[in-house]
């Protein structure tokens, strides 16, 4: 399998996006401290007024800011690929339309991904009584 030469991840967000795999403004508000740190790098190497051995040192210091927003992906990462159907209390009595509008209006991962396992135990039971009956 040939590997695709990346120049630039918006590109692949927005290609994602046009193809209606995603929402856009769910993906901003993940990846906000990504373009942060992406502006941060750029200004560090753009200012020629910087001598080169200063730019080395604040891009070591950003190193630790790259590594923690590293882990925090590697942690949504994990939680959305480990999802498995889930009954929570809090929307015990909302039907699949509900939830689904629910999902759509929220604005925060942790709990979309509560909503998404919701929703995901609701069909799967919805599915076992049509079919085990």
């Amino acid at each position: 399998m040939e590997e695709e030469d990346i120049q630039n991840p918006m590109d692949t967000i927005n290609d994602m996006e046009s193809a209606g795999f995603i929402q856009k403004d769910v993906v901003k508000s993940i990846d906000t401290n990504i373009l942060s740190l992406d502006e941060k790098i750029d200004k560090i190497i753009n200012n020629d007024s910087i001598p080169l051995i200063e730019k080395s040192k604040e891009l070591v210091t950003l190193k630790t800011e790259i590594r923690k927003e590293q882990n925090h992906i590697d942690t949504l990462i994990e939680k959305i690929s480990e999802l498995n159907p889930a009954k929570n209390k809090k929307y015990k009595m909302k039907t699949i339309e509900d939830l689904t509008k629910l999902f759509d209006e929220e604005e925060n991962l942790n709990s979309k991904i509560k909503i998404y396992q919701n929703i995901c135990y609701k069909i799967d039971k919805f599915k076992s009584q049509l079919f085990d009956d």
